[in-house]
């Protein structure tokens, strides 16, 4: 997995000239907007419409959230991931 590519709730990495910068973990909505937008085949940070092309999933993303009764505010249990 390439250091741009997210693991969960682990921070990507971005590499900034000679070392390496931990970035904020990801909101979960990010998270799964840019699978939805990976798994359609589609740049995640292509521009469309002046946007990342991910930020078109957002709205099916909370459809599937608000049917499962997802509460942003809820703390969530996030298991550990293997880097």
């Amino acid at each position: 997995m390439s250091s741009q590519q997210s693991h969960g709730f682990v921070a990507d990495n971005k590499v900034i000239g000679t070392g390496i910068v931990k970035l904020k973990p990801r909101p979960a909505k990010e998270r799964a907007a840019r699978a939805l937008c990976s798994l359609h085949g589609n740049p995640e940070n292509m521009m469309h419409e002046g946007k990342p092309m991910w930020m078109m999933y957002l709205p099916d993303v909370e459809a599937v959230l608000k049917a499962v009764g997802w509460k942003e505010d809820e703390p969530r249990h996030v298991p550990e991931v293997e880097a």
